[in-house]
């Protein structure tokens, strides 16, 4: 683990490796955390990460020893150290993404993060909402504790899960959308 690029809560994953080493006798190998470099993937458009690995591939004297780890997302940024070329055989390390559109879009009131492991659905389905009042925001809490959402689904008979999307816009042009994975089971 090492610092992440994000910011004080950030967390970071480093890769650092010898892929060389000449056992002949007692040696030390010292791997140097200073010589890491971050590892970005630009799309060029906003992106989640929903998969990350980090792999290597070692090949000499005709044998072939490869590692991965799959990042897990709680993880942020990774990194990794260059090494010297290998003189007999061949080494790569690589990164490997699995970038998508984001879980969770806010316009219009600031920055705001949706739990990572989701994944994207398919389809869109409007719901009626129930009126909950008109007073102030409250922290989540509506002007009527009482006051519920209700909605109709129509669930395909081969499912299993029933995932949710819900938006909401307010008068000054502010909106959020909001997806929850498997908010229902169906049996």
């Amino acid at each position: 683990d090492v610092r992440g690029s994000h910011g004080a809560d950030s967390l970071g994953l480093g890769f650092l490796a010898a892929p060389e080493i000449t056992l002949d006798r007692d040696r030390d190998v010292t791997l140097d955390g200073r010589g890491l470099r971050e590892l970005r993937a630009d799309v060029r458009r906003r992106t989640e990460t929903r998969q990350l690995l980090m792999e290597y591939d070692r090949t000499a004297n005709g044998a072939d020893l490869f590692g991965a780890v799959q990042v897990p997302l709680t993880y942020d940024s990774v990194f990794a150290a260059p090494t010297a070329k290998v003189t007999e055989g061949g080494f790569e390390y690589r990164t490997v993404w699995r970038l998508a559109k984001p879980l969770l879009e806010v316009r219009g009131i600031g920055e705001a993060t949706v739990q990572a492991g989701g994944s994207l659905v398919e389809g869109r389905t409007r719901l009626p909402l129930t009126d909950v009042g008109d007073g102030p925001f409250t922290g989540g809490l509506t002007a009527d504790p009482n006051a519920s959402w209700h909605g109709a689904l129509t669930v395909p008979r081969d499912a299993t899960g029933v995932s949710l999307r819900a938006s909401a816009r307010d008068d000054r042009g502010g909106s959020v959308t909001q997806e929850i994975i498997r908010a229902l089971g169906v049996r």
